[in-house]
C-alpha cells in the first residue's frame, strides 16, 4: 500500500527533515502533502488501524518526533467524522476500544510486574519502569484519538430524534447478536482439534498459534460488544425520559 511506504519515508526523515532534499531531492513538505492526500484516500476504519498499527513502543523508541505522525493520522480521521452517521461513529469507536485492548493489556501487566518488583532483578524492573513511560505517552495520543470520536457521538446523541433513536438501538442489537455470533462460531473452531491440527499442518503454524489467534479475535469481538452495549443502555435510559 502506497501510505504505508510514504509512511515508512516519512518516519526515516522526520528527526532530519533536511536531508531529505539532500539524499533524494525533495523537500519534507512535499512528502508530508503527498502522505496527507493518500491518508485522505483511506476510510476512517482503516485509518483507525494505521494508527494503532504505529503506536508500538519501537517506533517510539526510535523516532523522537513520531507525534507528527498521528496528528496528520488524527486530523484525515477528524475530516471524515461529520460525513459519518451516528451508527457508524460508533462503530469506529468500537473498533477503536478493541484495537486499544492490546497495548492496554500490555500496559496493566507491566504496571502489575513493576508493583511486584521482588520478583525482578534491577535491570528487569529498569526495563519495564522505561516500557510503562512508553506506554503511557502511547496512551496519551490514543485518549486523544478516542476522544474526539466520543466528543463527536455525544454531539450527535444530544441532538438525536426519536425514530434516529429506535434505529440505533434495532442496529446495536444487529451488531451485538451478529458478533456473538462469531464469537461462538469461534469458540466451535476452537473446540476442532482435528480441523486446528489440518489448518497448523496447511499454514505451517503451531496449534497453539492458531488457539491464540482464536481467542485474540474473540478479545476484540467482546470489546467491540461492550462498547455497542454501552451506548445500547445510554439509548435505553434516554428512551424512558422521552
Amino acid at each position: 500500500m502506497k501510505e504505508i511506504k510514504l509512511i515508512n519515508i516519512y518516519l526515516k526523515y522526520l528527526d532530519r527533515k533536511d536531508d531529505l532534499q539532500k539524499e533524494h531531492g525533495m523537500s519534507f513538505e512535499t512528502l508530508e502533502n503527498n502522505l496527507k492526500q493518500e491518508l485522505s484516500n483511506l476510510s476512517s476504519k482503516d485509518l483507525v488501524t494505521l494508527y494503532f498499527e504505529y503506536a508500538t513502543p519501537y517506533n517510539f523508541r526510535k523516532v523522537q518526533n513520531i507525534g507528527e505522525l498521528f496528528d496528520l493520522i488524527q486530523n484525515a480521521i477528524q475530516n471524515q467524522l461529520k460525513d459519518l452517521s451516528t451508527m457508524k461513529l460508533i462503530d469506529l469507536v468500537a473498533h477503536a476500544m478493541a484495537c486499544r485492548a492490546t497495548p492496554k493489556k500490555v500496559l496493566d501487566n507491566n504496571i502489575r510486574l513493576a508493583q511486584n518488583s521482588s520478583k525482578l532483578n534491577e535491570e528487569e524492573l529498569k526495563s519495564t519502569r522505561d516500557l510503562i513511560k512508553i506506554y503511557e505517552k502511547i496512551f496519551e495520543y490514543i485518549e486523544k484519538l478516542v476522544d474526539e470520536i466520543f466528543i463527536s457521538i455525544q454531539y450527535r446523541l444530544e441532538n438525536i430524534t426519536d425514530q434516529e433513536l429506535q434505529q440505533l438501538l434495532e442496529t446495536l442489537s444487529s451488531r451485538i447478536a451478529d458478533n456473538s455470533q462469531k464469537i461462538k462460531g469461534i469458540y466451535e473452531h476452537f473446540a476442532n482439534k482435528k480441523l486446528l491440527k489440518t489448518e497448523s499442518n496447511l499454514n505451517n503454524v503451531s496449534v497453539e498459534q492458531i488457539e491464540n489467534d482464536l481467542i485474540f479475535n474473540v478479545d476484540l469481538l467482546e470489546e467491540e460488544i461492550y462498547t455497542y452495549e454501552t451506548y445500547q443502555e445510554r439509548l435505553l435510559e434516554k428512551n424512558k425520559k422521552k
